[in-house]
């Protein structure tokens, strides 16, 4: 019983300082997101805006069986890569930029291949605020943007010359 009340306190003291437990992530991962940060904002608006915000990647990891891939319909019939990730309490939609240009069908092959071993999905990424999404399931939904995916077979990064590499 004191270990199990030890692991609670562990868990919740962990998590208060931003402390992840997964099983995909390692120190590298964690010391690439505080470079990462140190470099400023992922994404926002510009200072001259009346209302300036700024958002920055992040990695969220996700179970497998709460992960669904497709291809997202932007202006004009572009297709972009998109995670759709349905928790308990919220949907996350994960995008790639539309000015990337990715072949959509490869892109979800390369992160099916990522999250085809192991139980969650690590997804690199910065929220945008600025968009309004309706509901769906009586859940609210949120934007990101995708830099990072990482399963337990590798990582896919938008900025590397190969679309996957291993650690």
């Amino acid at each position: 019983m004191k270990l199990i009340i030890l692991f609670g306190l562990f868990a919740t003291w962990a998590s208060t300082y931003g402390l992840v437990y997964s099983q995909v992530l390692n120190q590298h991962d964690i010391d690439f997101q505080r470079f990462d940060n140190s470099q400023g904002v992922a994404l926002g608006s510009s200072m001259a805006s009346e209302h300036p915000w700024g958002s920055y990647n992040q990695w969220q990891c996700f179970k497998i069986k709460d992960v669904s891939f497709d291809c997202a319909y932007y202006d004009y019939g572009t297709l972009v890569p998109s995670i759709r990730v349905a928790t308990g309490s919220e949907i996350f939609l994960f995008d790639t930029y539309v000015e990337n240009r990715l072949d959509c069908r490869a892109t979800l092959s390369v992160w099916r291949d990522l999250s085809a071993r192991g139980n969650e999905l690590c997804i690199f990424g910065a929220h945008m605020p600025d968009v309004d999404l309706d509901a769906d399931e009586d859940k609210p939904m949120t934007l990101w943007y995708i830099r990072r995916v990482k399963g337990m077979s590798g990582y896919w990064d938008l900025f590397e010359s190969s679309p996957e590499y291993s650690d």
